[in-house]
């Protein structure tokens, strides 16, 4: 073994050759101290080697030989052998089925505190995975069988790509867990698709869309203008929103929203506005069945085709041309990067700052009285409405009905 010092690509090193085997081996280090810590090394672990030969029978040492000479003839090491033989034991383990392994993943991920609507999804991609497959024991699924999955015709390349990305989820925690060996997603291609500018509503279309709440829906009001003018999301955060977090001209979005993380959105004189008209009604800010009530609006407002998140796109990118970019990504909740990315130069300024002065219609009818609202709903709404949200989307056995949503108290300080 030997120690030298070498000029490698213009900088000094030192290496330390030494026999491995029936091969020479060579090792570079930036200091001569690193250098000689190695040779160190290998010159206890050499000496370790004599003792524990000594200790083997000569049939033992005759086997080592033997397996040596197969490797190098291979071109593969004894330490790769045995790996092989480790990995091959393994996967001929009997492992769970599939449908008892999804079980205990979907019950450890709403342990660990996973959001209800991610818990929705990932129980969703694989209860279409395992379908037909669920007594299936879990290491036989293959590569070949998650590609076939999550190119099947009938979705579109965005949900192809989620539920490789939930099943992916899914095998590595069976791979952490011991449960499989390797997790079949990798090496499965994802789906490599253009992101679409976000959808808009110009000034006309909130103030047409608004309009329409306060004289088909007036409790629905304050779910449009929050998403319009403030930018909460509908699920996340306005469904959750109490008393305490209307502190004067802002409105506190505590740890429990997407990115779990708090932030304070500020309440603009329009919105204010829209809020005061809210208030006098008594109802949360998303009361019961708001999504469902709210498409029926937009719906009667002429706007039919159901559009992610354009309440949310509208106000963030109003927002970052009035405002710029280190307001809107504290109001938000954005990084500067998908901003930059997704929301600039989709408004004129002129469109923007029109979005934040749309307000109340000032002889719109807010009654105040639950029942007095329930007849004005009932008197307002066109009957094949009506009708729709009877047959389409019948109210829930567990959950608020209108008139039970419409008797609710205002909680004090909202």
């Amino acid at each position: 073994m030997t120690i030298r010092p070498e000029v490698k690509r213009g900088r000094k090193v030192w290496r330390v050759t030494y026999r491995e085997g029936s091969r020479t081996a060579r090792r570079f280090f930036p200091t001569k101290g690193a250098a000689e810590a190695y040779a160190a090394e290998l010159t206890r672990a050499a000496a370790g080697v004599g003792p524990a030969l000594g200790a083997c029978s000569d049939w033992e040492r005759a086997q080592m030989l033997a397996a040596l000479h197969r490797a190098q003839t291979g071109g593969y090491s004894l330490a790769e052998a045995c790996q092989s033989i480790e990995d091959t034991r393994k996967a001929s383990r009997p492992t769970l089925p599939v449908g008892e392994l999804r079980a205990l993943f979907l019950a450890a991920k709403a342990a660990q505190g996973l959001r209800p609507r991610s818990l929705r999804g990932l129980a969703s991609s694989t209860s279409l995975f395992i379908r037909g497959r669920e007594a299936m024991p879990a290491g036989q699924i293959t590569p070949t069988m998650v590609a076939a999955f999550t190119t099947a015709p009938g979705f579109s390349a965005w949900r192809h790509r989620t539920m490789l990305v939930d099943l992916s989820t899914w095998f590595s925690w069976a791979v952490a867990l011991g449960h499989l060996v390797a997790n079949p997603c990798h090496g499965v291609p994802r789906p490599i698709m253009e992101t679409p500018p976000p959808v808009l509503h110009h000034a006309g279309d909130v103030l047409q869309i608004l309009r329409t709440a306060e004289r088909l829906d007036p409790e629905m009001v304050g779910y449009g203008a929050a998403g319009y003018l403030a930018g909460l999301r509908p699920e996340s955060e306005m469904q959750r929103l109490e008393p305490a977090n209307f502190r004067g001209n802002l409105i506190r979005i505590d740890k429990w929203n997407k990115t779990r993380r708090r932030r304070d959105v500020t309440i603009c004189p329009s919105l204010a506005e829209w809020l005061n008209r809210w208030r006098v009604l008594g109802v949360p800010l998303a009361p019961a069945q708001a999504g469902r009530r709210w498409h029926a609006i937009r719906k009667a407002a002429g706007y039919t085709k159901r559009e992610q998140d354009v309440m949310r796109h509208t106000f963030v990118s109003a927002h970052y041309v009035v405002h710029g970019e280190v307001a809107t990504t504290a109001q938000a909740g954005h990084s500067a990067q998908e901003l930059h990315g997704s929301y600039r130069d989709l408004l004129s300024p002129e469109e923007a700052a029109a979005i934040f002065e749309v307000r109340p219609d000032p002889a719109a009818d807010y009654p105040a009285n639950a029942a007095a609202r329930m007849a004005h709903w009932r008197r307002s709404n066109p009957a094949h409405m009506r009708e729709m949200l009877k047959k389409r989307w019948p109210q829930p056995q567990t959950g608020r009905s209108l008139e039970a949503d419409a008797r609710r108290r205002p909680a004090s300080g909202v």
